[in-house]
């Protein structure tokens, strides 16, 4: 697959300090696979072998990473918020994306001094909110099928 395909995905988060979510992330990893995956935080004693995170690049913020960023936030997050809504978003294919964590929302400690390049939103009915790797899951179909 070329440089612009689905493979060529991108994902960055808060290393996820829980075990429930741990394993949350690595399913969605394992089933979409990121071609490149940071972890916004110190580097844990112990990464199991098995999980994604054992491959992960850790970053002590955003700031650190040099491709365009693309948030995805709630439309009324606490500390971001979403900008366009994903069904109208163009997919920029050298972009990663940020999500939060689902115990730890994105705050400036994350990010630094890096502002997201873009920012979007899924529309939900109810709550404002989904679990990170839910989003993650969402953003990666939607990505498919307008990228390819």
């Amino acid at each position: 697959m070329g440089a612009n395909s689905i493979s060529a995905w991108r994902v960055c988060l808060p290393y996820p300090r829980k075990g429930n979510e741990l394993q949350q992330w690595d399913y969605l990893l394992s089933s979409f696979p990121a071609s490149e995956l940071f972890a916004i935080g110190p580097v844990p004693e112990h990464v199991e072998s098995r999980s994604v995170f054992a491959k992960a690049a850790f970053v002590g913020t955003a700031e650190a990473i040099v491709r365009p960023l693309v948030l995805v936030a709630p439309q009324n997050g606490r500390y971001y918020k979403g900008g366009v809504n994903l069904a109208q978003f163009d997919h920029n294919p050298n972009a990663v994306y940020v999500f939060g964590s689902d115990s730890l929302p994105l705050s400036d400690d994350h990010m630094g001094q890096r502002e997201p390049e873009e920012s979007v939103y899924i529309e939900t009915s109810s709550k404002d909110d989904l679990y990170s790797w839910v989003a993650a899951g969402i953003v990666w179909w939607d990505r498919k099928l307008k990228l390819g």
